[in-house]
């Protein structure tokens, strides 16, 4: 039973390859972490998903971080912030996850790190690949 958040489709692509591959990592990821917990899974195999989320998440960032620093992004700034909101949110669902476990608390914060991740790509970072086209 497929019970993805969100699907990857053409209007989230960026046309940068190794973005929108890492995009592409990501939203499976966090359809999973979304199953495992509707599947009420083990919560081990939740703690590792949201542990390989967490790790792959700040590695994505750091790299769309250093191409906007190296290429002199305009957005940095504001780009950045929202990068800095994510992992915010995505801290709240491990403490979440950590002390209620697959709680519907837990449910709407991976609901909220799905919609706000898809969001992102289709404005702020699609904004950053016809940028970073331009320079590459």
């Amino acid at each position: 039973m497929d019970k993805a958040l969100t699907k990857w489709s053409d209007d989230l692509r960026t046309e940068i390859i190794w973005q929108d591959y890492q995009h592409q990592e990501l939203l499976q990821n966090m359809n999973s972490l979304h199953q495992s917990i509707l599947e009420k899974r083990s919560g081990e195999q939740v703690s590792k998903t949201v542990a390989f989320l967490d790790f792959y998440v700040k590695d994505h960032f750091g790299l769309e971080e250093r191409y906007m620093e190296t290429f002199q992004y305009p957005e940095l700034e504001a780009h950045s912030r929202e990068h800095v909101m994510f992992a915010g949110k995505m801290e709240r669902f491990k403490s979440t996850h950590a002390s209620q476990g697959g709680t519907m608390a837990a449910m709407k914060l991976c609901f909220d790190l799905n919609e706000w991740f898809a969001n992102h790509i289709k404005t702020s970072d699609k904004k950053l690949g016809l940028f970073l086209r331009q320079k590459i």
